[in-house]
């Protein structure tokens, strides 16, 4: 938890997306399943662009495509940060896998990291490796949560059906 807490007020939990960090809060569609299996420990429930079936079809088409050429992106010998940005730009624009106004959300994740070297500050390699674990929804079947929801999407959203 960040910030002062108040044992008198409820807290609340914010769970991003996969490139998501606390600068681009989005929902994270397992972590909604938690709310059903322990609805007594959620005491109500928004969900931001995302929907509790599973939406792995819209993700496999793009995600580990994503994820694949941002791998493939060597920061060696670059020491700016806004050197690097133009490079992830050009790269993410030539492999076709995203658009200019789409990638914010990916350039967030670029950053200086621990070791003061440019690179991505997510970690690429095994969200690759389990995206598939990642993005598959749990099965749910007869569980519900009957605490009050707000799902909250818009209209051109690949994350809601």
């Amino acid at each position: 938890m960040h910030g002062e807490t108040n044992p008198h007020q409820t807290p609340v939990i914010i769970l991003h997306g996969l490139l998501g960090s606390k600068r681009n809060w989005e929902s994270m569609s397992k972590k909604i399943a938690y709310a059903t299996q322990k609805p007594t420990n959620v005491s109500s429930l928004i969900a931001v662009d995302i929907s509790p079936v599973s939406t792995a079809r819209t993700l496999d088409e793009f995600m580990p495509r994503l994820l694949d050429t941002m791998k493939s992106i060597n920061f060696q010998g670059i020491n700016d940060l806004n050197k690097a940005k133009v490079l992830v730009k050009e790269k993410l624009l030539q492999s076709k896998v995203i658009d200019l106004n789409s990638m914010g959300s990916v350039l967030m994740n670029l950053g200086i990291k621990p070791d003061q070297s440019i690179g991505w500050i997510c970690n690429v390699d095994t969200l690759s490796k389990y995206f598939t674990d990642i993005a598959t929804f749990p099965d749910l079947s007869g569980m519900v949560y009957k605490g009050p929801t707000l799902f909250v999407g818009g209209e051109d959203s690949h994350y809601i059906p």
